[in-house]
């Protein structure tokens, strides 16, 4: 039974222009060491940072308004298997209130668009 869809897209240059203005901080906020590691290891780093932004703010989509629970950037992580399969990892309050969940995500971008999709089942 799906209980929440989450989708979210993001433009790709605008999301680059924000990681030049503001650099490390803006990067070091919202991704954890082991996404960036990961992205830069990428030829289209900002891309792949890009859908990862976007995975997140698809999966905030899903927390139900009356949750109680807030979210910090990091406690949601996105990796890949090593089939390339993306996935969501949670800690914090985070982790808790979506034991009881299966958490599909699907990423993908384009030269101008990184898109994300969150089922939460």
């Amino acid at each position: 039974m799906i209980n929440s869809i989450g989708v979210d897209i993001v433009d790709i240059s605008r999301f680059g222009s924000i990681v030049e203005k503001r650099g490390n901080a803006f990067i070091n906020k919202i991704l954890t060491v082991r996404e960036i590691d990961y992205c830069k290891d990428k030829s289209s780093y900002i891309s792949s940072m890009a859908a990862r932004f976007a995975a997140k703010e698809a999966f905030i989509k899903c927390i139900p308004p009356d949750a109680g629970v807030a979210f910090r950037w990091k406690e949601i992580e996105i990796i890949n298997l090593p089939n390339g399969r993306p996935q969501v990892i949670l800690n914090g309050g985070l982790k808790e209130f979506f034991k009881d969940n299966s958490i599909l995500l699907s990423l993908s971008h384009s030269r101008s668009s990184a898109v994300a999709m969150v089922v939460i089942q």
